[in-house]
């Protein structure tokens, strides 16, 4: 890698975290490094040294690369020139600025990912720069459902008519090394390719004699697999298989959280019924102080014995009289026995001392309602959940003949 590029390259400073400022001392210039969080001046060896490990990072990424697609060969003079996998000869000097040119992409996909620069320093004078914008997270185009199931996405890149693939966590869109990110997707492709292996096994039979070696017949239907074409048939079912896993995940997911809702409701269903019973008799004690006077309790009343009120007939206890508290009142009043006049006077009052189950059914009533109505809800949805997601075993794909050509069905 070019000399001073780690200390000089922009995206390597926001990699690593650090702001380098060069300042003019005593006649001559100095550089300072700050952490790019905290602001706090940091040692220049300790900061060489996180430069050093962000290159050395980005560096495995590319050797990863050149490795996988380019084979080494001598060359004159002790040389070493390169054999790509295409079977093209490919001098030093091309793969050296491949590399550079992939170190660079590599390190500018990375900076993204991390904050960007605090100030901007010339000569002597430090400029606030211009705050970074939030950008929203990139859409993830790679939808392979096998890719899915290891928690990666590939974006594909073109660097001088070359193709490379950048590897991303799904989740928190870090950039993987090549090698860490096949390792999971093998990974995610092992019981999948098992599972196949084992249902291609049961559902073929392998043909024999001079012209049939190597190919399968589909023990059912018949048709043939020829040897070319296992594999494709093979990768076809395998990616059927990695689809209905993920349907399978989502559906065991989904459950789980219904169930974990529904609990929570009911556990506050519970609580909400020992608090209306033992607040009934209470409310009422206090209510019945103002209506003995006489008084009565309607649009005038001060809010807070509204409110009360409100409460125990199940009500939004607002404290504001309304439509919904008269006919609340009106319903009481009625199943009470008294005039439904809608306002609650020394009768209508003594009627609720004497029945305190009928008005805290009345609140329970009021309370429950919503919860009833959201559990309903959730109890549909954990229906829909359990039901049992499309298997993981993978339909049986195989190419019949038809009209001269194959095709898969």
């Amino acid at each position: 890698m070019m000399e001073h590029y780690m200390t000089e390259n922009k995206d390597i400073q926001t990699i690593a975290g650090i702001d380098v400022e060069v300042k003019n001392i005593r006649g001559g210039q100095g550089t300072i490094y700050k952490d790019r969080q905290t602001g706090q001046a940091i040692d220049a060896k300790a900061a060489q040294e996180k430069f050093a490990q962000v290159e050395k990072n980005i560096q495995a990424q590319v050797d990863d690369y050149i490795k996988s697609n380019y084979e080494a060969i001598g060359g004159r003079g002790g040389v070493t020139n390169y054999r790509s996998n295409t079977g093209e000869v490919v001098e030093h000097t091309q793969v050296d600025e491949l590399k550079d040119s992939l170190f660079k992409k590599i390190a500018a996909e990375q900076a993204k990912n991390h904050p960007q620069e605090k100030v901007a320093t010339v000569a002597q004078e430090t400029v606030p720069a211009v705050a970074p914008k939030n950008v929203a997270p990139a859409e993830i185009k790679d939808q392979d459902p096998v890719h899915i199931l290891a928690g990666i996405a590939e974006e594909k890149k073109t660097v001088r008519g070359g193709e490379f693939s950048i590897y991303r966590d799904r989740e928190t869109g870090e950039i993987l090394q090549d090698s860490v990110a096949r390792q999971r997707i093998e990974q995610a492709k092992a019981p999948l390719k098992e599972s196949v292996n084992k249902i291609f096994a049961e559902t073929h039979t392998e043909l024999t004699g001079r012209f049939g070696a190597g190919s399968f017949k589909h023990n059912e239907t018949g048709a043939i697999v020829a040897r070319g074409d296992v594999e494709k048939v093979k990768e076809q079912m395998l990616e059927q298989a990695a689809t209905a896993k993920i349907a399978e995940n989502k559906a065991q997911i989904a459950q789980a959280k219904t169930q974990d809702e529904l609990k929570a409701l009911e556990t506050h269903a519970v609580e909400t019924k020992k608090v209306i019973e033992g607040d009934t008799q209470r409310t009422l004690v206090g209510v019945d102080g103002i209506v003995k006077k006489g008084e009565y309790i309607g649009p005038d009343s001060d809010p807070q014995v509204i409110a009360g009120i409100q409460r125990q007939l199940g009500c939004e206890s607002s404290g504001i009289w309304c439509e919904k508290t008269v006919a609340a009142i009106t319903k009481l009043q009625k199943t009470l026995g008294v005039e439904p006049d809608g306002i609650i006077g020394p009768i209508t009052l003594q009627a609720m001392r004497e029945n305190p189950v009928v008005v805290a059914a009345a609140q329970m009533k009021g309370a429950f309602e919503p919860l009833i109505a959201q559990k309903e809800k959730l109890q549909g949805e954990a229906d829909v959940a359990s039901v049992a997601p499309p298997s993981a075993t993978p339909k049986v794909v195989t190419p019949v003949k038809a009209t001269g050509q194959e095709r898969f069905v």
